[in-house]
């Protein structure tokens, strides 16, 4: 680059436009400006000595300052000091007669009012700004480099040879397991919209309403985001006037208006916030985020959508958040469909998923749009592929499609470097030297191309010019011309289809590029379209647009899923809008129902989604005034019975039909009589027909049929019949053998744990009549008649057993056949009605002596709230479940050794040929124990298995080939130092632990013998040698056992069953009875026995 005269970088400074910084930063990194500076001062050198020191040596105490026209004219400097100008003379070499081009002295303006800011302010403002990143305004010293003159490319005619092998994709695009295992539309969505970030907004929903209104709170709850969520995708498929219509009488949504009520909406909008406004940085701070009100809302929905693994195509373009509203972020984009709105930079594949994105905001002063030290400036847009690029991975040979707003060649080199293989139409200003001329080409005939190919930092770029209607010039690091294909074109002039030559890197360019348009098309079929004033919320929903656009696309990867966007969208809104939520909305009165005209066929009825059909809330069965099909898969009939919110007959279980009444009870009445034969048969409402006598006996009254069958004629008739029947004096004993049978039946069911309801399987019941030769009874007849008498039973049978004996008992939670907890909240309540059944009377609350329990704090509360009722409890949390404590506290510390044992249980877990060659060459050690949660010690057994067998397991490990994750883990982990050490400090110190637990666990042990095995677990822990570990697993194990209040009232009472007790005054056991402190010789301190029940 030619020498600038002084007055040549005095007209340049003083001919900076009036603009803010960030405009003026972009402004100057486009090429074409850049170029048409160089050029203006071409060939015109000019001595520039009096603007700098001569020979500016290295420890030179010299102030450096701008030239002297610049000092007179403006205020003065701010000195900079030594170490700065020793080290910018030093980075540039500045020496007499040194070249000094535009990026020497250029200022840089941070005020649009105030243009003229020395080089030393501009120094001054660096030290503010944060040193793990870099920008084209704040470069990190180290990282101070000599501007790069114009390069000097050589283009030569060729084409570009393309080797398949060295850009063959060896990544992979297959969904994780967890993706695979997802089923509804619901749960597709949360997976990027999950939890934590509902919450999040909840949270700074409810700070934000605390800054505004302090004195008055809001009752929002996280089922009240979630709906109002709902109900906003609705109403992007769902389109109305305004947004009160969809509550108004005439044209509301019954789903939204059933959902919430129209001002709760509004207020939940007025409010809504996701980052908390008192942590943001003023106006004028260079460091500013300018998308700090919805941050947190970037941040994780971009991390969920890198967690989704990367196509091999993928392309590069902006996208636009429409709005016309007044900000500084609005941006004008006349190719666009929508030309004005808030711009954004997206990374998609060829499918349409966005992997990532970035708002444009006008600066990369904030940390969120910074480069990093290791990533070079190509420029403001060059710098935007660096940015969304980061999330692509290296070496796999993904390839990737820009359009001329994002091509050079420096970037090209720059990704191909990185296994990123690259192809872009291109600007001829930023390709320099290219020998593609316009004019040139639009003179030869259509379907004409020229290949030139350049080699730039060791990596090849070709460059292809094709005349179509307009001349097309694309750049590739991977692609050229060879081989070409026919295209079809219309020809003006004849006015005939044609057949053109293209380019291979012009058809491979139109069938990728497309993915950030194709999202475009999928989020402007269903757009959320809610005015607000505020910007962030116009841009928050986008980025709903955008997550429910990849979650359809990702549920359409699996296979069967075949609901459109709309459709998809509609079911995801149901979900929010309708779980756990009961309807506002009553039944029809019967007069609407009068009103509605009977049709012809009348439309099926919809089944809502699971999530809503098994929410187990407000499902009341209503009777309505026309039967219905039942929905149960396999049923036939038709029913008045419905859910009144589903909405559909039967939709989880077959709805009863309304019974004729008069016919149930004729059932009933003959039913004794036809235990061994059919002898009366049902005619009509009023009469039956008696099979011996073989005439009809009138049935409007029991006492008619018993008369009956206790008459002479039917005694003859019975007397006659060849076949043994049952004699109708036998009736009465028959029935109570029948209800004994059935009672019996019930009971056994119950204590099997088998439900009632496995009745109703014909297979069962036909095998049960089959072996018994009795009748089944249906599950209603037990539920009715006999359930309540084998409670009864079994609750006196307790009784009777107990009577008025003291009693130790355990309580714990587990869970419901659905796998939800059943509520833990209510404890206390439930241990104090379990007594009174006990115990009715409620005259032995003082034989209640101990409760056993987790060290859950509602089970410590309840117990406390228990106290006053029962004088004589004492609370103790189990110990094994303390001991247990304990071991988690290792399992934390040592984190190599837990990873090994997740990793080697997984390398063996469902792969046939690894447990083949892990027997052959281990035949006499089992494979490697797997921890179980509720079982515990079982992660030291597993530990102690890996330091007995620690070379052997690592032998078979390093004998198996496959590449899988699991397998890698365990090598790199054999491979550090500390494990073996590690497992074999286990080993060592920790075998107590485990052995404590299973002696803990025996039955009948004696409180003393208790107490002993766990003070052998205190010794060991407390002979541990002195470290860091050993700390940490020493105050785990005092805090645990001073917790537990109870054990130490224990250990008084056990010393006194010892009698080696030296002085009894200083025991603060609670005023017992000598016979109930006998009572205690064999209390329990361990809960393991309901943890066997749940399991059995």
């Amino acid at each position: 680059m030619n020498k600038l005269t002084e007055q040549d970088i005095e007209n340049l400074i003083y001919n900076i436009p009036d603009i803010s910084e960030d405009e003026f930063s972009d402004i100057m990194s486009d090429d074409e400006l850049f170029a048409s500076l160089i050029d203006r001062y071409d060939d015109e050198p000019g001595p520039v000595d009096n603007l700098i020191p001569n020979s500016q040596p290295d420890n030179s105490n010299e102030v450096f300052t701008l030239p002297t026209y610049y000092r007179e004219n403006s205020p003065p400097p701010i000195e900079i000091a030594d170490n700065f100008t020793n080290e910018l003379f030093s980075q540039y070499n500045l020496e007499n007669n040194s070249e000094v081009t535009v990026d020497n002295y250029l200022p840089s303006t941070s005020d649009s009012n105030n243009s003229n800011i020395s080089m030393a302010k501009k120094a001054s403002k660096k030290k503010t700004r944060n040193n793990t990143f870099q920008t084209r305004n704040s470069r990190s010293k180290k990282n101070i480099s000599k501007p790069k003159e114009k390069p000097n490319i050589v283009w030569k005619r060729g084409n570009f040879v393309t080797n398949s092998e060295h850009i063959k994709f060896i990544g992979s695009d297959c969904l994780s397991k967890e993706i695979s295992n997802l089923t509804s539309p619901i749960d597709f969505f949360r997976y990027f919209f999950d939890d934590k970030l509902v919450e999040h907004i909840l949270e700074q929903t409810r700070i934000f309403h605390a800054q505004q209104n302090p004195m008055k709170e809001i009752n929002i709850y996280k089922t009240d985001i979630e709906q109002y969520l709902g109900i906003v995708i609705m109403m992007s498929v769902v389109h109305m006037p305004n947004l009160r219509s969809f509550w108004s009488g005439n044209t509301y949504n019954h789903i939204i208006r059933n959902c919430m009520n129209v001002n709760v909406f509004e207020n939940i909008k007025r409010y809504i916030h996701f980052n908390n406004n008192e942590f943001d940085l003023p106006r004028d701070d260079p460091n500013r985020d300018r998308l700090f009100k919805l941050r947190p809302i970037i941040s994780a929905l971009k991390q969920k959508y890198i967690s989704i693994p990367m196509e091999e195509c993928i392309s590069l373009d902006e996208q636009i958040c429409p709005t016309k509203a007044r900000s500084y972020m609005k941006q004008y984009l006349p190719m666009k469909p929508h030309k004005w709105g808030y711009k954004l930079f997206v990374l998609c594949g060829s499918s349409g998923y966005a992997y990532d994105f970035e708002f444009y905001t006008g600066n990369e002063n904030n940390s969120f749009e910074r480069l990093f030290y290791s990533e070079p400036d190509f420029g403001a847009t060059g710098n935007v592929v660096v940015r969304l690029t980061r999330s692509i991975p290296i070496n796999m040979h993904h390839k990737l499609y820009f359009d001329n707003y994002y091509t050079s060649i420096p970037v090209m080199a720059f990704l191909e470097n990185r296994k990123i293989h690259t192809v872009g139409t291109f600007r001829a200003n930023r390709f320099f030297g290219v020998p593609i001329d316009d004019k040139s080409m639009l003179k030869k005939p259509r379907g004409t191309s020229e290949e030139f190919i350049t080699v730039y930092e060791n990596v090849p770029i070709t460059a292809v010019g094709w005349r179509d209607n307009k001349v097309v010039k694309v750049a590739s690091t991977y692609v050229g011309e060879v081989p070409t294909d026919k295209v079809k074109r219309h020809d003006r002039k004849t006015r005939t289809n044609i057949e053109v030559t293209r380019p291979q890197c012009i058809n491979i360019y139109n069938k990728h590029m497309g993915g950030v348009d194709m999202m475009d098309s999928m989020i402007g079929r269903y757009r959320i379209n809610i005015r607000t004033k505020k910007w962030y919320m116009k841009c928050f929903y986008h980025l709903l647009d955008m997550t429910l656009v990849n979650s359809w696309l990702i549920y359409k990867k699996l296979p069967g899923n075949r609901l459109t966007l709309a459709k998809f969208k509609e079911e995801v809104s149901v979900s929010l809008c309708q779980q756990y939520k009961k309807p506002t909305r009553g039944r029809r009165s019967s007069l609407e129902n009068q009103l509605i005209k009977k049709k012809k066929r009348k439309p099926t009825a919809h089944i809502p989604n699971v999530e809503i059909r098994l929410d187990g809330l407000n499902h009341w069965p209503h009777w309505s005034t026309e039967r219905r099909q039942c929905k149960k898969p396999g049923c036939i009939d038709k029913t008045f019975t419905q859910c009144e919110k589903c909405e559909t007959s039967g939709v989880e279980f077959k709805m009863p039909k309304i019974p004729n009444s008069k016919l149930a009870s004729i059932r009933k009445w003959i039913e004794p009589y036809n235990i061994s034969g059919e002898v009366f048969k049902i005619l009509n409402n009023t009469t039956v027909f008696c099979q011996h006598c073989q005439k009809p006996v009138t049935a409007e009254k029991k006492f008619q049929i018993d008369q009956h069958a206790k008459s002479l004629l039917h005694e003859k008739c019975l007397n006659k019949s060849s076949s043994k029947q049952t004699f109708v004096h036998e009736a009465s004993t028959s029935i109570e053998n029948q209800s004994q049978f059935f009672k019996e039946l019930c009971n056994t069911l119950i204590s099997s744990n088998i439900p009632l309801h496995k009745l109703q399987n014909k297979n069962f019941k036909s095998f049960l009549e089959k072996y018994t030769k009795k009748h089944i009874p249906d599950e209603s007849t037990l539920r009715k008649n006999y359930l309540n008498q084998c409670y009864t039973d079994v609750l006196q049978n307790i009784r009777e057993i107990i009577g008025s004996s003291y009693i130790f008992f355990s309580v714990d939670e587990t869970t419901d056949p659905r796998g939800k907890y059943i509520a833990n909240f209510i404890v206390a309540q439930f241990v104090n009605n379990s007594l009174k059944l006990l115990w009715p009377e409620g005259n032995n609350d003082d034989k209640v002596l101990l409760m056993l329990s987790d060290a859950a704090p509602y089970m410590t509360k309840a117990a406390q709230n228990l106290k006053p009722f029962y004088s004589n409890l004492v609370h103790v949390t189990c110990v094994a479940h303390g001991i247990h404590r304990i071991a988690e506290k290792i399992i934390d510390i040592f984190s190599d050794i837990n990873d090994l044992i997740n990793n080697g249980k997984k390398v063996f877990s469902k792969t046939p040929y690894r447990i083949q060659l892990y027997k052959e060459m281990l035949p006499n050690t089992h494979l490697p124990p797997q921890p179980i949660i509720t079982r515990w010690g079982t992660w030291l057994e597993s530990a102690f298995f890996y330091a007995d067998h620690f070379e052997e397991f690592k032998n078979v490990i390093e004998n198996l080939e496959d590449n899988a994750k699991f397998i890698q883990s365990c090598k790199s982990i054999f491979n550090k130092l500390n494990v073996k050490y590690d497992l074999a400090y286990i080993k060592a110190n920790f075998v107590c632990i485990v052995e404590s637990i299973k002696k803990l666990e025996t039955s009948n042990l004696s409180l003393v013998d208790s107490l002993k095995i766990l003070e052998q677990v205190e010794n060991s822990v407390n002979e541990l040698p002195t470290s860091a570990n050993s700390t940490i697993i020493k105050t785990k194990c005092k805090n645990v056992l001073n917790k537990n209040k109870g054990l130490m009232i224990l250990k008084e009472i056990s010393k006194i069953l010892q009698g080696d007790s030296a002085n009894f005054n200083d025991l603060s056991v609670p005023n017992y009875l000598p016979d109930i402190l006998a009572k205690f010789k064999y209390a329990p301190i361990t809960s393991v026995d309901v943890v066997r029940s749940f399991s059995s």
